[in-house]
């Protein structure tokens, strides 16, 4: 005949434990039903103060370059330093930046907003966005032929 054997952990709602914050025997299981986080028992510390089973904690949160806020406990917040980074959705002056064109898409952008506003082609200023028809005669076609 076989036996069968149940195994039942304390248990109750996250704030049925913190309420009771009682003292679990050293090895004893908690199990807050709401959250689903587990904390094991020493004997001598009480329910507030244990930390939970497999779960790491965060003892700091420090803002680098870009970014402000950080803190070492309760709900932490980082913000954008808009002065030292980009906002995606912020209007910007940006300064000494080198974009490459292959791998950017510049668009929208005004001929008025340029500050080179035209390029010359063969001696002729075309502004930006406009054209221009230059004649065959203005081209004199060399060749270079190899040989002996």
């Amino acid at each position: 005949m076989s036996v069968v054997t149940q195994i039942q952990i304390r248990r109750g709602t996250a704030a049925q434990w913190t309420s009771a914050n009682p003292v679990l025997s050293a090895g004893e299981l908690g199990f807050e039903t709401d959250t689903g986080l587990l904390k094991g028992g020493n004997g001598s510390t009480a329910w507030n103060s244990l930390p939970y089973v497999g779960a790491g904690d965060i003892t700091g949160v420090t803002a680098g370059t870009g970014l402000s806020g950080g803190g070492s406990s309760g709900a932490v917040t980082l913000s954008i330093d808009t002065s030292t980074t980009v906002d995606l959705t912020t209007a910007q002056t940006l300064s000494n930046k080198t974009m490459s064109g292959s791998s950017n898409t510049f668009s929208s952008i005004g001929n008025s907003s340029l500050t080179n506003s035209s390029i010359t082609i063969n001696g002729t200023a075309v502004s930006l966005g406009g054209s221009v028809t230059i004649e065959a005669s203005s081209f004199v076609p060399s060749f270079m032929l190899g040989g002996m």
